[in-house]
């Protein structure tokens, strides 16, 4: 039977789904609850855009350099890191931000982990999924920002209206957490499923064996 008939990559592509969007459950914490903190802090408008914008500075730092690694290293190793430092930073944020440096310190992290998420989390999906079946992948894959993103901003608000700004942002920490195992072992056992159905059988391949030898002695 061929490979891309006995893997099954729903599963898969769903969980790589599921963790991206948990993954991304502090992404937009800050500048969902923006006008709380120029009053609480007393941001300026320049204050406010470098502590939005230095999210993006961590991902454009991490897309480069982690993404170029995953040619060295596993990249379920680097994407499943970075998971955990996404959760470390929003932690952090939560718990140790106190205004504008602090902020920009926690923000920034928490962007380099989402460039370790999301440039070699597509790396370890396509390294896993058939050739035929990737295009399909890549748009669900692609479709986690826009998902993670507008919740996000939902369950940022909601949180911290409910709980408070810094126990509402420690639970979205919990997000990055709840990503990496579901992710994880589905990407393990589909590259351990994968290696298995394209190495050729042990008996197959003494056969093979068998019969160069024996062409080999029939050649005069």
């Amino acid at each position: 039977m061929p490979l891309t008939r006995r893997l099954s990559t729903g599963p898969l592509i769903a969980a790589i789904f599921v963790g991206q969007v948990l993954g991304m459950a502090g992404a937009m914490s800050f500048p969902a609850l923006l006008p709380s903190f120029q009053r609480l802090w007393s941001l300026s408008g320049a204050q406010s855009g470098f502590v939005s914008g230095v999210y993006f500075a961590g991902y454009l730092v991490g897309v480069p350099v982690l993404s170029t690694l995953t040619d060295r290293v596993d990249p379920r190793r680097i994407y499943i890191g970075s998971l955990f430092l996404g959760a470390a930073a929003a932690a952090g944020f939560a718990l140790l931000a106190h205004g504008v440096l602090s902020a920009l310190l926690w923000r920034f992290l928490q962007g380099l982990g989402f460039g370790g998420t999301h440039m070699p989390g597509l790396r370890a999906l396509s390294d896993v999924v058939p050739l035929s079946r990737q295009p399909r992948a890549v748009a669900v894959y692609t479709a986690t920002f826009t998902v993670g993103a507008s919740l996000s901003f939902a369950f940022s608000g909601a949180l911290a209206a409910a709980f408070g700004w810094r126990a509402g942002f420690l639970l979205l920490a919990l997000g990055p957490l709840c990503g990496a195992a579901p992710a994880a072992c589905r990407i393990r056992l589909a590259a351990a499923a994968a290696h298995t159905l394209r190495q050729p059988p042990r008996l197959s391949l003494c056969r093979r064996l068998c019969a160069a030898q024996r062409r080999e002695f029939a050649d005069p």
